[in-house]
């Protein structure tokens, strides 16, 4: 398991695109942390609502490159996957927790 924390959500929020988060980036670098063997299976990702909707938002507006998310319909429902692994919502992950596990 690897965990992602410490993304300063104000700079997402204030439209500070030059020195906002980039989302895809340290998903990527998060991800690299798990041994292959256990990241070729694939998983799931948990974000809250905010970070859902600004990753969201960042890989729209790097249409040409795709940024590796994607949406499947499961059972008429849309899934969003990052290289695989399913990203799901869950609001009792809070924007101010302070552990971070990659560097």
């Amino acid at each position: 398991m690897a965990r992602l924390a410490n993304i300063d959500v104000s700079n997402l929020l204030s439209g500070l695109g030059g020195s906002a988060a980039d989302l895809l980036k340290l998903m990527a670098r998060t991800l690299y942390r798990i041994p292959p063997q256990i990241r070729s299976q694939g998983g799931k990702i948990y974000m809250n609502s905010t970070l859902v909707a600004f990753l969201d938002e960042q890989t729209t507006e790097k249409v040409g490159a795709g940024g590796g998310l994607t949406r499947e319909n499961v059972q008429g429902q849309t899934v969003l996957r990052f290289r695989g692994w399913e990203i799901r919502e869950m609001d009792n992950m809070l924007n101010s927790e302070t552990y971070r596990d990659w560097e």
